[in-house]
């Protein structure tokens, strides 16, 4: 049976909002399908107030589906609090098949990241494994299972519901080498910089204060200057002039980046570029950020 929609009207406490309140109660589904959470609309039912960043304000409406479509980007603190009240997350059902002597692995890794384990069927020398995993508790983890599977596993996963928050799931246990200064990246910059940890740009490359280029071992943040270039001088040395050789730098994708990112860092995406940068990009603020929250 057909349905009517209502679709990118939702945002605004005059004009298309306030239509959208009216016309949203007699229409079966309210869609947003682009934009993020810097829009808002309040809605008001008799004494209660809700102010909505992501979620259609057709949710209000008992007879209408509220939908946010692929083209919206979700920010999930914002949509946590919006749902119902409760703090709720995007489960997953996902469904494994991997090799016998890969299953500890698989399991091991799926648990530190909230997964609940539902069943395990052995067929041959393969293993049919079932979970049901947050969202966000996949972020990157493809990769991840490709290397435990040793490139033989084979997931897919479906939505299954939104739950309770299943509590914080530790992204990473590393720091991050941050860009000191704006400028273009250079040889001898990133060949002292990547002593510090893995590097995540190459030579040519324009970074700005506050930009992420590689990761830290260390689960600390280290200021370094790729744009540092060699003092020339007439003095000359044996062996001083040696050619400097760089590691390839290390490509993230987008969800990888996802994965990366710790509380206060950002990923900024363009068309042909992904940047992961701190929240506060001048040094001496994130010092005192820092300090303020060891000293409570």
């Amino acid at each position: 049976m057909p349905g009517i929609v209502l679709i990118g009207a939702q945002w605004g406490d005059e004009g298309k909002g306030k239509a959208t309140d009216l016309i949203g109660t007699k229409v079966d589904y309210v869609a947003r399908f682009n934009g993020g959470n810097n829009a808002g609309h309040t809605v008001v039912v008799g004494d209660e107030s809700y102010a909505l960043h992501l979620l259609p304000s057709g949710i209000i409406s008992p007879n209408t589906t509220p939908v946010i479509g692929n083209g919206v980007v979700v920010d999930p603190e914002v949509l946590f609090q919006e749902i119902d009240g409760v703090k709720c997350e995007p489960v997953e059902r996902l469904v494994a098949d991997v090799p016998n002597d890969c299953v500890g692995a698989v399991m091991e890794k799926l648990g530190s990241r909230k997964g609940e384990f539902l069943s395990m069927n052995p067929v041959g020398n393969r293993t049919k494994l079932e979970f049901l995993v947050p969202s966000r508790g996949l972020f990157g983890y493809r990769n991840e299972f490709l290397t435990d599977t040793k490139g033989e596993g084979i997931m897919a996963s479906v939505f299954e519901k939104y739950a309770p928050m299943k509590g914080e799931i530790q992204r990473r246990s590393t720091g991050s080498l941050v860009a000191f200064e704006t400028g273009e990246a250079v040889t001898y910059g990133l060949f002292n910089a990547q002593e510090r940890g893995t590097l995540f740009i190459g030579a040519g490359v324009p970074v700005y204060a506050g930009m992420i280029v590689g990761e830290c071992p260390k689960q600390e943040d280290i200021s370094v200057n790729v744009c540092k270039k060699k003092q020339l001088t007439n003095m000359r040395a044996s062996g001083s002039d040696d050619a400097l050789r760089l590691v390839t730098p290390k490509t993230l994708s987008l969800e990888q980046c996802l994965e990366f990112l710790a509380d206060d860092e950002l990923l900024e995406c363009t068309p042909e570029n992904l940047r992961l940068r701190k929240r506060l990009l001048d040094h001496s603020a994130r010092m005192r950020e820092a300090s303020k929250k060891k000293n409570g």
